[in-house]
């Protein structure tokens, strides 16, 4: 998961950029799957790592963050970019 501050964007629905993130990766590792979307953060609870972002066609999602340093800095009102991808690494084996 990647998520950037997007202060100029606007919110989008889902977009699936897979494509796009398998040609940029140029067969370092193979992109199963990547979903873009633009959203607005609405809440942050900090002490429970949980977020709830409205999408572009105003659903109201709720994620638990597993890693807290994402919400620092983020406040409601807040446009990010979303990335979720999922790809198949291969792990170098140790001598």
């Amino acid at each position: 998961m990647i998520v950037a501050l997007n202060p100029r964007g606007r919110p989008t629905v889902l977009v699936d950029s897979t494509n796009a993130a398998r040609k940029a990766a140029a067969g370092e590792t193979e992109v199963l799957q990547q979903l873009k979307a633009t959203v607005t953060i609405v809440t942050i609870d900090p002490q429970q790592q949980v977020v709830v972002y409205k999408t572009a066609d105003n659903r109201q999602v709720m994620r638990m963050v597993a890693d807290p340093k994402l919400l620092e800095g983020l406040k409601a009102g807040d446009v990010i970019d979303i990335v979720h991808a999922r790809a198949l690494i291969e792990l170098s084996k140790s001598p």
